[in-house]
Parts: C-alpha cells; structure tokens; sequence
C-alpha cells in the first residue's frame, strides 16, 4: 500500500483537545498558497484547501478568502517537515488576543492526493491544520475529531472518507467563535 491509512500527527506528545482563547478578531481571513507539490495541480491544491477552510466556515461566523502573496493573514505552503508529521501550524497573536498571522506548512515529501485513499489526502490535513490555526491548540481524544492526531481520509474499507467536524470539534471552535 502506498499510503498508511492514517498519519500521525505529533505535537510534545500532548493529546487533547484546547483552546488557546485566543482568535482571528477580524473578517473575513485571508489565505494564501505560497507554493506547491509536484503530486497535485495548483488547482487540485488549491481546491482542496478552499474545501477545508469552508468546512469550518460553515459552524462559525467567520468567512475566509483566498487571495494571492505573502501578505495573507494564513500562509499555506510545502516543505520538508520532521519525521511522521505530515503538516504543522504555528501562529502569532497580538496583545488582545487576536491572531495577526498563522503559517501551515505541509510535508513535501509526503505523495499529495485530492480524495485518493492512496494518497495523503490535501482536505483531511488542511481541516486538521487550519483548525489549529483558528486556535484549536491540541489533539483531541475524540477518534471521529479531525482535531483528533490521527488523520483519517479512508474508512474501514479502505475507502475515501471526506472529513466531517464532529460534535466536539464544532463545539470547541465555536466555544471561541460563536454559531454561524
């Protein structure tokens, strides 16, 4: 098989499900791909993560828009990462607890694939990673959470599975903004 089933994700070991309180104040956010994978188009890629923003877009009163450079407030972008992770997010707050910047890499050595089960799947990590980025800080224990630090794209036949929020993950980011 080409792919795992599922990736771990590690982050200091730490398995739980946060918030850091902190959160974009402004809207809508921008978001920008940086570069891209030789495994997908820049349109496969592109796609993939519009999906994922508007996956958690559709639970909270925030609104994200693509929009092209270096001065989006999301910078998305490939490179080689360390070991088993496959993606990574780190942010930056300002005095009043609301984020100015975040940046999501994701691992360029992995094979990128858009709803492949063979495949790193682009919408299942960039749910994960982007939920980060809104201020979800760790892993959920929850094994249907996309928080959670296995990423599943398959079932368990092996089938591709789209990425859905489950009750605790839409709880939690609406703990830090609201209903939509």
């Amino acid at each position: 098989m080409v792919m795992k089933l599922m990736v771990l994700i590690f982050v200091f070991g730490i398995i739980f499900s946060a918030a850091t309180g902190y959160r974009w104040k402004k809207n809508p956010v921008t978001f920008s791909v940086q570069n891209y994978t030789s495994t997908l188009s820049s349109n496969q890629i592109r796609d993939g993560v519009t999906q994922a923003f508007n996956i958690w877009s559709r639970v909270i009163p925030l609104d994200f828009k693509e929009c092209c450079g270096s001065n989006a407030d999301i910078l998305l972008s490939f490179k080689p990462l360390d070991g088993t992770l496959v993606g990574w997010t780190n942010y930056k707050w300002n005095g009043d607890g609301a984020f100015y910047h975040a940046d999501t890499y994701f691992n360029n050595r992995n094979s990128w694939g858009l709803k492949d089960p063979r495949k790193t799947d682009i919408i299942a990590v960039a749910v994960h990673e982007i939920g980060h980025a809104l201020g979800l800080t760790g892993h959920s224990g929850d094994s249907n959470s996309v928080m959670n630090s296995w990423i599943k794209w398959t079932d368990g036949n092996g089938n591709y599975r789209y990425p859905q929020l489950s009750s605790s993950d839409i709880s939690n980011i609406q703990n830090l903004y609201g209903r939509r």
